[in-house]
């Protein structure tokens, strides 16, 4: 396995080859028991030249954070996935409503810390992977050696799969963040109808044909996909802020029947609405 040590203390070890370090059991995974899954914070809050001290992955799901890590600014719109390495140093500014899940864990071989080369990646189009946060989620709370396996390859999925994005990103063609910024708000304003391209495409200015290249490229998925998502999405935040059943949630969703409903939001979240809400609403 090739490793660089620095200062004979700690491992440098590039993105592409973590997923081997992660599922390898002679490297030690600690998880931070405080920190990890599903969050919505309603408080305006701001970091400055900070350090976490731990591995930092952070999947939003609605708002928009800007800040800084090492000197280089970031936004993170809703579906960017978001990996701060353990000494990296940032500022960041969260929205007045923020909903993420996060995982915060420590790597270890030998007794020296495990790295990422660079201070943090950002993947702009990883709402794919929010099942795979879900399930991370579900074995930190099972917690035991039962799960430790289970544990490490879902997280060695994420880095691979962070990967698969992060290379692909460097394609130039995509929506900006005030072009993503403008379909959000017309998408989640209307959230309850369909949306040909077309329509979607006037929003942002572009032609339809350029618009689905510039939205696969941003999202890595068509614009129908995404707006189930962003549906789906909205739905679990009325079932875990209201008292709405799951039949009222579908219909104001814009679901013909709940049985369509139910059957989309298992396939992107991995469990049911009533179990999802019984989950969450704690």
């Amino acid at each position: 396995m090739k490793n660089i040590a620095l200062s004979g203390d700690e491992y440098i070890v590039p993105l592409e080859q973590l997923a081997t370090w992660l599922a390898d059991p002679a490297c030690d995974i600690e998880v931070d028991r405080r920190c990890f899954g599903y969050a919505v914070r309603t408080d305006q809050w701001h970091c400055r030249d900070h350090s976490f001290g731990w591995h930092v992955l952070y999947l939003i799901l609605e708002g928009i954070v800007p800040g800084r890590v090492e000197d280089e600014p970031f936004t993170l719109m809703p579906d960017s996935l978001f990996w701060l390495n353990e000494t990296a140093r940032m500022d960041m500014t969260w929205p007045a409503r923020l909903v993420f899940t996060e995982v915060w864990f420590r790597l270890r071989r030998d007794g020296m810390p495990v790295r990422l080369p660079r201070p943090s990646v950002i993947a702009n189009h990883a709402g794919e992977l929010w099942p795979i946060m879900r399930q991370v989620e579900d074995e930190i709370t099972l917690g035991g050696a039962l799960s430790d396996d289970k544990l490490r390859y879902l997280l060695a999925t994420l880095v691979i799969e962070l990967h698969r994005l992060d290379v692909g990103s460097e394609d130039t063609r995509q929506l900006s963040p005030a072009q993503c910024r403008q379909l959000l708000r017309y998408v989640n304003e209307r959230i309850d109808q369909r949306f040909a391209l077309d329509e979607l495409a006037r929003v942002v200015d572009l032609s339809a044909d350029y618009f689905s290249r510039c939205f696969r490229q941003t999202f890595s998925v068509p614009p129908r996909e995404w707006v189930i998502r962003q549906r789906i999405r909205e739905a679990a935040r009325r079932l875990t802020t209201t008292n709405l059943t799951v039949y009222q949630v579908a219909e104001q969703l814009g679901y013909a029947n709940v049985s369509q409903f139910s059957r989309q939001f298992h396939q992107h979240t991995g469990t049911s609405p009533k179990r999802y809400r019984k989950r969450h609403s704690a």
